[in-house]
């Protein structure tokens, strides 16, 4: 990298400007600033309460809190912590016809932050692969959901 930056750097240094390693250093740090103030001034558009088996409840029975970010009109990103803040899970959910269903990539953390499972739901239902891991990291065999979207779509509509 340094030979690729030689000419840069001579011609920059020799005419009493930065180096192009800092110019590009000053460059990425600008960017790495604007993408975290933009994170952020995202706020939650939902906040719920839920118990030991996601499901909605009032605070004084919760045991995590779950925030929901809009992505777009129908697509939510949801972050769910225990009540001290530590992270449990991320995923997505899809708002239809006014239920708001799991849809997407879903990853669980155990409490010290090392990914517990991951995969997909589709409308509310896992589906597909899902790799599961010990607390140490140690890969599960995964577990394999069938795919019901069609039937899952069916009921939907009714």
């Amino acid at each position: 990298m340094d030979g690729i930056l030689e000419p840069f750097n001579a011609y920059f240094v020799t005419r009493g400007c930065m180096t192009m390693k800092t110019a590009l250093l000053n460059i990425f740090v600008i960017c790495l600033c604007s993408l975290n103030l933009s994170a952020q001034m995202e706020e939650a558009r939902y906040t719920t309460y839920l118990d030991e088996f996601f499901r909605e409840c009032k605070k004084k029975d919760a045991i995590y809190v779950r925030q929901l970010f809009s992505i777009n009109d129908s697509l939510l990103r949801a972050d769910v912590r225990n009540l001290d803040g530590v992270k449990k899970m991320d995923g997505t959910f899809i708002l239809r016809q006014t239920k708001l269903m799991e849809h997407g990539l879903f990853v669980f953390y155990f409490p010290g932050g090392k990914v517990e499972s991951e995969g997909l739901y589709e409308y509310g239902y896992k589906t597909g692969a899902w790799q599961r891991f010990e607390a140490n990291g140690t890969q599960k065999p995964d577990r394999y959901y069938k795919s019901e979207t069609h039937d899952i779509l069916r009921a939907l509509e009714k």
